[in-house]
């Protein structure tokens, strides 16, 4: 990332409603470690709005038998 570029960062309220699973969802793919990358800072959580594009990328498919690439 260059220098000027600053990251817009979203909260899991927000990512939970683009991605338009629950709240409980977001949480327990952090948990996991399946979810997009987030960062936090003290007791906030934060997610970075072009990682959570980027890992909803990954996640297109061309049909229901396309596993994707192997992670």
């Amino acid at each position: 990332m260059m220098d000027n570029e600053k990251l817009k960062l979203l909260s899991p309220v927000d990512v939970a409603a683009r991605l338009r699973v629950s709240i409980s969802t977001l949480n327990k793919w952090r948990l996991t470690g399946v979810g997009p990358r987030f960062a936090k800072i003290g007791s906030k959580i934060s997610y970075d709005e072009a990682g959570v594009d980027e890992w909803l990328s990954t996640r297109l498919r061309m049909s229901t038998s396309d596993r994707g690439k192997a992670a």
